[in-house]
């Protein structure tokens, strides 16, 4: 166990790959079997494209202690992000904090929020579907960006204290 916890390539291409299992989860979650987001639902996933990119790269610039390192930081990073994002929306679902400006946040591209409720594509981000074990998805996303965070962490650790330049 201990010799996986200081390989950061292994850990890396765990967190890649767990990264985009959320990810695509949640798109089969949307399209497959019709759970539809919100547009805090939909901003949660970005996180996740900027941990997964930045993992990939990781394993690109593993050559580069620096800049594997700084690749590293970045995916811890951007899952850290992913945690507030994911608290936040799990307090606007049970109504400890004020749900943002949906439709104008939305307004600004091609299709409003109401267009996309009538489409039946999007809830109200107070809205709370449970999903799993009665959780909802924002709240899988915090535990779930709690862990992938603590493994970039760790990546970080592991790249940091590794002989190989």
């Amino acid at each position: 166990m201990k010799a996986i916890l200081s390989d950061w390539r292994r850990l890396t291409i765990f967190g890649l790959a767990a990264g985009a299992a959320v990810l695509g989860a949640a798109l089969i979650s949307q399209f497959g079997f019709g759970l539809n987001p919100c547009p805090m639902c939909i901003m949660q996933r970005w996180p996740y494209v900027a941990g997964i990119v930045a993992a990939a790269l990781a394993l690109f610039l593993g050559g580069s202690r620096t800049a594997a390192a700084l690749a590293l930081l970045v995916a811890a990073g951007a899952y850290m992000v992913s945690i507030g994002l994911g608290i936040w929306h799990s307090g606007v679902e049970f109504g400890y904090f004020a749900a943002p400006d949906c439709e104008g946040a939305l307004s600004k591209g091609a299709i409003s929020f109401g267009e996309m409720a009538e489409k039946g594509f999007a809830k109200g981000c107070d809205e709370r579907d449970s999903f799993f074990l009665g959780l909802s998805m924002a709240n899988w996303n915090v535990l779930v960006s709690i862990g992938l965070a603590a493994l970039f962490v760790s990546a970080l650790v592991a790249r940091l204290k590794s002989a190989r330049g």
